[in-house]
C-alpha cells in the first residue's frame, strides 16, 4: 500500500489522479492477482448486473468508465460480444469478458472484497444463494421495466402466488447473520457476497415488497448497507453509471 498516494491524491486534476489510480491498480492488483477493469458495459438500469460490480470498484476507488447502452442499438451491437449478452467487462489490456458473475467476481477481486477464509466461504455461498434467488423467485415473478406495459390479471395473479415464497426466501437468510448486533455475514461486514444480498433487498423494498428487510430481521443489516458510502453512491446516481432506474418495478394497478 502507498499511503502517501492516497493521502496526496485530492491534489491533482482529475485526469492525473485517474491515471496514478489506474497505474496503481495495476502495479498493485487485488485478490488472485486481479487488476482493476477498465470498463463496465451495460444498459441504463439499476440491475444486478451493474450494481454489485460498480460498487465493488467504487468502494475501492478504482477507476471504471460505464459504457451505457441504448436498447435501440443493442440488437447491432450483440454479435459483438464476447457471449451475446450484457454485462460486458473490459479489462486494461482490452480483452472483453461476458457473463454476469465473471464481471462481478473479477470487479470483487479487484477491490479485495471476496472475503478472507470463512468469509470467501460465507460470501460464495451468498452470492450463490442470491444467483438461485433471482432466477426462481424474483425475475420470472416481479414485474419489471421489460414487461411491466403488458401487466395483466394473470401476471398479477402469479406474483401473489410467488410472495410468500419471496417472503421466507428472505426471512430464511436472517440465521446466517453474525455480530453483537446482527447486522452482517461475515466478520468483514462488506463482501461481494453482502453486496448481492443487500441489493436484492433493495429492489424488493423499492418494488413489491417495502419493508421486507425489517420484516425478515434483516433491518440492521440493510440499514448499515445503506450507508456505506460506495452503497449511497450507487443508489444515488453518483456512480459513474449515473442516475439509473431499477429494473424492477412495483405491480401495476389493474382497471
Amino acid at each position: 500500500d502507498w499511503p502517501w498516494l492516497k493521502f496526496k491524491m485530492h491534489r491533482f486534476s482529475a485526469p492525473l489522479a485517474t491515471s496514478i489510480r489506474r497505474f496503481s491498480a495495476a502495479v498493485m492488483p487485488g485478490q488472485l492477482g486481479v487488476a482493476a477493469p477498465k470498463k463496465i458495459v451495460y444498459f441504463a438500469v439499476n440491475c444486478k448486473c451493474n450494481a454489485t460490480p460498480s460498487i465493488c470498484l467504487e468502494h475501492a476507488g478504482l477507476p471504471y468508465e460505464a459504457q451505457i447502452v441504448d436498447r435501440a442499438d443493442w440488437p447491432a451491437m450483440k454479435p459483438g460480444t464476447p457471449t451475446g449478452s450484457l454485462p460486458v467487462l473490459e479489462l486494461e489490456d482490452g480483452t472483453q469478458m461476458g457473463e454476469s458473475a465473471v464481471c462481478k467476481k473479477v470487479c470483487a477481486a479487484a477491490a479485495g472484497l471476496l472475503g478472507e477464509g470463512k468469509d470467501f466461504a460465507v460470501s460464495e455461498m451468498l452470492v450463490s444463494m442470491m444467483e438461485d434467488f433471482w432466477k426462481s423467485h424474483m425475475f420470472p415473478n416481479i414485474p419489471n421495466r421489460l414487461n411491466v406495459g403488458a401487466w395483466n390479471a394473470e401476471r398479477a395473479a402469479q406474483l401473489d402466488k410467488a410472495l410468500p415464497g419471496i417472503e421466507a426466501e428472505v426471512a430464511g437468510l436472517a440465521r446466517f447473520l453474525v455480530g453483537p448486533e446482527k447486522d452482517r455475514f461475515t466478520e468483514a461486514g462488506f463482501t461481494v457476497g453482502e453486496i448481492d444480498v443487500w441489493h436484492r433487498l433493495y429492489l424488493l423494498e423499492e418494488g413489491p415488497c417495502p419493508e421486507i428487510a425489517t420484516r425478515a430481521g434483516l433491518g440492521a443489516f440493510y440499514n448499515r448497507m445503506q450507508q456505506v458510502e460506495a452503497v449511497k453512491k450507487f443508489r444515488e446516481g453518483q456512480s459513474q453509471f449515473g442516475a439509473v432506474p431499477t429494473l424492477l418495478v412495483k405491480p401495476p394497478a389493474l382497471g
